[in-house]
């Protein structure tokens, strides 16, 4: 039984960090089937600068933004799509070279067939990471990365000692959603991407089988003949 396509339930909050809390449900694309297993990813709608080499200063801005955000009933862990000099972009979000896991945006919009070297870190897009989790695109293509698009270590990974980092642009299908053209200051605040765990679209529960009309009637004769013999003893 296929599920409905996403739907999200939202309450929105702007705080004084230019970051949106986002509360809300998220229900599996509806091209796949139970068992099938996806990712969603999203840009923020804040912003923050490239200075620090820790995953958490990335991960916790994306974390805050999709606070509450649930999937079946469950709470679901975001991190930053974003590479330091030491753990790729690749690496970071737990994507391997023999994973295959679809990527698709919060309106169903599915990014990429796979979550490994030959989807999302192929330099080839089925669709742009554009939308916010609201389904929104947010104000601003720029987002850092620090990441090449084959999502290995890049030469200007986040929080590196130099004046620029990576960055990625939102509008692209190819090369430049990771790896864009042109140099910008650590200091500059840019978006970031967002990634969630895998997500597993549940088992169908077994429909209990409404009783058919023989039996119905089986059940009715067995009665009629109980009263029957009942009737006869007295």
């Amino acid at each position: 039984m296929k599920l409905s396509i996403f739907a999200l339930t939202l309450i929105v909050a702007t705080s004084s960090a230019a970051s949106t809390a986002i509360a809300g449900a998220i229900s599996a694309p509806s091209e796949l089937n139970p068992g099938d297993q996806f990712r969603i990813v999203f840009v923020t709608d804040g912003t923050t600068v490239a200075t620090s080499s820790a995953f958490s200063t990335y991960d916790n801005l994306v974390q805050s933004e999709a606070s509450g955000t649930t999937y079946n009933g469950n709470s679901i862990t975001w991190q930053a799509i974003v590479g330091t000099s030491t753990v790729s972009a690749l690496d970071h979000i737990g994507e391997t070279t023999t994973s295959s896991i679809p990527i698709f945006l919060v309106d169903g919009t599915k990014v990429t067939a796979s979550d490994n070297t030959s989807g999302l870190w192929s330099g080839t897009l089925l669709h742009s990471i554009n939308l916010d989790l609201l389904g929104a695109v947010p104000t601003g293509s720029r987002v850092w990365t620090g990441a090449n698009y084959t999502g290995a270590i890049s030469g200007l990974p986040v929080g590196n000692s130099g004046n620029n980092v990576g960055h990625g642009d939102t509008t692209s299908t190819g090369h430049n959603w990771a790896i864009a053209p042109g140099l910008i200051q650590k200091t500059s605040l840019l978006h970031l991407y967002g990634i969630s765990e895998v997500l597993t679209v549940p088992q169908s529960t077994a429909a209990v089988p409404e009783p058919s009309t023989a039996m119905l009637a089986g059940l009715g004769g067995l009665v009629a003949l109980a009263y029957s013999l009942k009737r006869k003893r007295n």
